[in-house]
């Protein structure tokens, strides 16, 4: 055996399987990581569109069973924005022990309170309405009482990060069909 070659490695040969194995750890860190914030934004956008369509769906139905749009009422403002605190929809209902049936905003969340009942939150504490608003669509001989409905919510960020970020814009009108419920 020649003394000068020896089994093993040789330094460029341990220094190209480290920059290998280096660059292989690296892809696949960053595609783990690509995948966990896919994973969160698709949390996100399932929380917002979860808890829009949810409020949509039961102001929807509320406004339905409803008989009339009491004087009252808030229209055609938004009752999210913090200038417009106290403001609400109030209709009235066929059943006594929901009228009146009453929607506000406090802090972000939907609520609808029905009769002497407490107030009850229709969106989750994860995301945070920042439009709903009412616009009186009656027709002016009487015939339909339509309102209009624009809700925009969108997820609570205090980290600011676009994983986090989502919002969401619905907007529906529905006649007040005096439906019992």
């Amino acid at each position: 055996m020649n003394k000068y070659h020896q089994p093993g490695f040789t330094l460029i040969e341990i220094l190209i399987y480290i920059a290998l194995v280096s660059g292989i750890l690296i892809a696949a860190s960053t595609f783990a990581w690509n995948i966990i914030g896919s994973k969160t934004k698709t949390q996100t956008i399932q929380e917002v569109q979860g808890n829009g369509y949810l409020v949509m769906e039961h102001v929807n139905n509320v406004i339905r069973s409803g008989r009339d749009i009491n004087a009252t009422s808030s229209l055609n403002i938004n009752l999210a924005d913090n200038a417009n605190a106290g403001k609400f929809l109030s209709l009235s209902m066929r059943n006594g022990a929901v009228n009146p049936t009453i929607i506000d905003v406090v802090n972000g969340v939907v609520r609808m309170r029905q009769g002497t009942g407490s107030a009850v939150a229709l969106s989750s504490n994860l995301v945070r309405v920042t439009n709903l608003t009412f616009t009186d669509r009656r027709d002016p001989a009487g015939k339909t009482k339509n309102i209009e409905i624009l809700l925009t919510i969108e997820n609570i960020n205090p980290q600011n990060t676009s994983e986090r970020a989502a919002t969401l814009t619905l907007q529906s009108a529905d006649e007040l069909l005096d439906i019992p419920r």
